[in-house]
Order: structure tokens, then C-alpha cells, then sequence
């Protein structure tokens, strides 16, 4: 059950929606703000998250004062999600947009969205530049630039979306048809960003290109481990998941094939090669694994992984994943040589091919071997390794005689970048 203190309001043109949950701090001044909108058509609907301190009586105060606010209150609390999504159902206007309750908006900011939106039929929200406060209201200086895709096409639209790191376009003025498409807020970190780019799919964003909107910077910044326990989602790798979600958007929107895989592709790209930050924390999330990256293609691969694959297949995919690659980096496209041509030499040949590489052939101290063949490879006199022309190759110690060959290598100047032992490789 809710408590719920109506409006008298007839269908306004627009409905604003403020969730708080102990907001007594600020929730005055943000709602001051809204009620001196240069444009009056408009409902502003307040959900009380069952908030401890004093919000209650404050949002109480303004209910008295003017008609246009519905101020309802949750008996428990039931989610940020759940609250943000509250707020929208229980809405009628054409246009919607939500309110934190320790931001502001400037006295122009709904008429001139709505002028924008009025000039761009086929755009789907409205946002502004946004000037960043601390605490106490005053400036803090921070680089940031609105979304703006007039004139693009879907792709360049995700394409824009997804090469930023820092959103929040979700506090815009949309069309509430295009937001009845969505799925709204979802129980999972990042959500906002989710709803953002199901709208984006949508059609376009127009942007008025003046600071008419002031967000809010905590002092202590929330992590992604906080969002996460807000809205309940206790999964690992948040920014990966993330990731994944908004693929998995992109995959499930009613495109043309063509225009999906271009997108799935840009998608890694961005991440791996554009959007440096994001890329940085899906990397720390799983640091156990992407330690041997050194090449664009390495990247490139794990990224495939990682976002193709929910987080516990990930785990499952990555250790082999990161001990293919350390062989890579270990044997670097040199000739491979597998000093042995006995029994354990025969198991290092399969292992080899079993991993994806290709040896060059065998070496053995035995003159009656050399220039036979050992399971289709040649078998090569141990001089073969000092051949002043080529680099030096890999030797794999296929043999029980680890030592001596060992040190004969070390004779030759080979080092441990240069051979070992088999066992060695087992990475896990």
C-alpha cells in the first residue's frame, strides 16, 4: 500500500517525476526550482521511497502550497528502480522527465526542450548542458558535453552513446510514448544507460546548447559496488555487464542484420581502442586473465569473450584463453624446435599442435638421427640452433634429460626467454 495526496491538475502537457528517499537536505530547493519553470502545464509527481528523516513533511508543505504537486509515499521501501519506474506510471502528461531531488533546473529548462522537441518531430528527448555543483551549490569545474545526434543514423547514434564514459542524459525531457517502448529502470547497475540507448534506438536527441541543468557531485562519489546494492544487483563485473547489456539491447531492437553487426563490431572497438576508461575497469574486473595482453588483437579476442558470454562462462573460457596467449607472447612467431625424439617428445609435438602452433622439427645429440624424420618433422643436429642467420628460435626440452640439455642451451647463449621445459607451459 501507498499513501497518495492527489493533484487537481486536468492531463498537463508535461509530468515530472521526483523519487527521494532521504532527501530533507535538498528536496526543498529542487522542488522550488521546478515550480519556477518559465512553463506552468506541467504535474510533478513525488514518490517517497518511506524516507526516515524529515522529507516527508516538507514534501507535505509544497503539496499545500500548490496544486499541481501529487506527493505519494511508499509504505517500505521498495528500490531505487522500482521508485524512478513509480514515478512514470503514475504520470499522464505527453511529455515526462525525471527530478533528483538534490538537482536543478534553471527556470528555462522545460520550454525550451519542449521548443526543441516541437521543431524535431522525430526526436525523442530533449536534454541540456549541464553545469556540475558540489554540496553547497557552487560551480565545480568538469569537462562534459551533452548528447546530441541530429542527423545521424542509428549506428553513429550508438556509436556516440557508447564512447562515453559519464551519463546523464537520463534527467532530459522525453516523449512519454517513447518511454512506454522501454523497459524503464531495471534492477541492474547501469541502468540509466540501458534506458538511455532503448531510447536512442528510437530516434533522435536534440540538445538546448545552454547550462540549464545543475547536477549535483557528492562529496564522497558513490562506486559501482554502491549502485549495485542499491538496486539489489549483487553480480561481479559490473562495468563488463554493463557492457553486455547493452549489446544485448542493440541485438534484441528490430534492425536490419547488416546494421546489428556493424554496430556489435564498432561496439568492441569503442571499448577496446576509443572509450580508454571503460576499457580500464572491465580489464581491472578480470585481472587474474588479461594480464599477458600486449597486442590490439589480444584485446580484441577477450573483449569478444567477455561481452559475448555471460560472467560464469567467461570464467570458464578465460583460463584457457590466457594460457594460449602467454604462449603466444612466449614463442613471439619464432621457428620452434623440440629437443627429443622419444616418448616425451612425442607428447610435446601433440601438445604443440593440440594449441595451435606449428614446429619447425626436432633436435637430437644422436648423429645417427639427423636428417630423419620424427613424427613427419626432421630431426636436426643441435648446430642448427647457432644459425647466424635467422632469430633464435624456441626450444621446447622434450626429454627426460632436462639438465644437461638445459645447460648445453646456456652454452649456445640461450636464455629462459629462449626454451624450456615443457611443464613449464601448463600455464593455468
Amino acid at each position: 500500500m501507498i499513501e497518495t495526496s492527489e493533484c487537481s491538475n486536468p492531463r498537463p502537457l508535461v509530468s515530472i517525476g521526483l523519487p527521494v528517499y532521504n532527501g530533507s537536505r535538498y528536496v526543498a530547493l529542487a522542488i522550488e526550482a521546478l515550480l519556477e519553470q518559465d512553463f506552468a502545464d506541467f504535474e510533478l509527481i513525488i514518490s517517497d521511497n518511506a524516507s526516515t528523516d524529515d522529507t516527508a513533511p516538507i514534501c507535505e508543505k509544497y503539496k499545500k502550497i500548490d496544486e499541481r504537486i501529487r506527493y505519494v509515499r511508499n509504505d517500505s521501501n521498495i528500490g531505487a528502480a522500482k521508485n524512478f519506474n513509480q514515478v512514470f506510471e503514475l504520470s499522464s502528461g505527453k511529455y515526462f522527465m525525471w527530478a533528483a531531488c538534490d538537482d536543478i533546473y534553471e527556470k528555462g529548462f522545460i520550454v525550451k526542450c519542449l521548443q526543441k522537441l516541437e521543431q524535431h518531430p522525430g526526436a525523442v528527448f530533449c536534454c541540456s548542458e549541464i553545469e556540475f555543483i558540489d554540496e553547497t551549490g557552487e560551480p565545480i569545474l568538469r569537462s562534459h558535453s551533452s548528447i546530441c545526434t541530429t542527423g545521424t543514423n542509428v549506428q553513429e547514434r550508438v556509436y556516440d552513446w557508447i564512447s562515453r564514459m559519464g551519463w546523464f542524459e537520463i534527467y532530459s525531457l522525453i516523449r512519454a510514448d517513447a518511454l512506454k517502448k522501454t523497459r524503464l529502470f531495471l534492477q541492474t547497475y547501469g541502468s540509466d544507460v540501458i534506458l538511455v540507448l532503448e531510447l536512442l534506438l528510437q530516434g533522435d536527441v536534440v540538445k538546448v546548447p545552454e547550462k540549464l541543468f545543475k547536477y549535483r557531485m557528492p562529496l564522497q562519489q558513490k562506486t559501482a559496488h554502491d549502485y549495485m546494492q542499491a538496486c539489489e544487483d549483487l553480480r561481479d563485473a559490473p562495468y563488463t555487464n554493463l557492457a553486455r547489456e547493452l549489446l544485448q539491447v542493440v541485438i534484441d531492437f528490430h534492425l536490419e542484420k547488416s546494421v546489428k553487426q556493424e554496430i556489435k563490431q564498432n561496439f568492441i572497438e569503442i571499448i577496446g581502442f576509443k572509450n580508454h576508461e571503460w576499457r580500464r575497469r572491465i580489464l581491472q574486473e578480470y585481472a587474474k586473465y588479461t594480464e599477458p595482453i600486449i597486442l590490439s588483437e589480444q584485446l580484441y579476442e577477450f573483449l569478444h569473450i567477455a561481452l559475448n558470454n555471460d560472467h560464469q562462462r567467461t570464467l570458464e573460457l578465460l583460463p584457457e584463453w590466457k594460457r594460449n596467449i602467454r604462449l603466444k607472447n612466449i614463442f613471439n612467431n619464432r621457428l620452434i624446435y623440440i629437443w627429443g625424439t622419444g616418448e616425451v617428445g612425442r607428447k610435446v609435438i601433440q601438445w604443440v599442435l593440440q594449441s595451435g602452433f606449428r614446429a619447425t622439427g626436432f633436435i637430437d645429440n644422436n648423429p645417427a638421427k639427423w636428417n630423419e624424420e620424427f613424427e613427419g618433422l626432421p630431426i636436426h643436429s643441435p648446430l642448427i640452433l647457432e644459425n647466424p642467420d635467422v632469430d633464435k628460435p624456441y626450444v621446447l626440452i622434450g626429454s627426460s634429460y632436462i639438465d644437461e640439455i638445459s645447460k648445453q642451451l646456456r652454452e649456445m647463449g640461450y636464455d629462459y626467454k629462449c626454451y624450456s621445459p615443457i611443464y613449464q607451459l601448463n600455464f593455468k
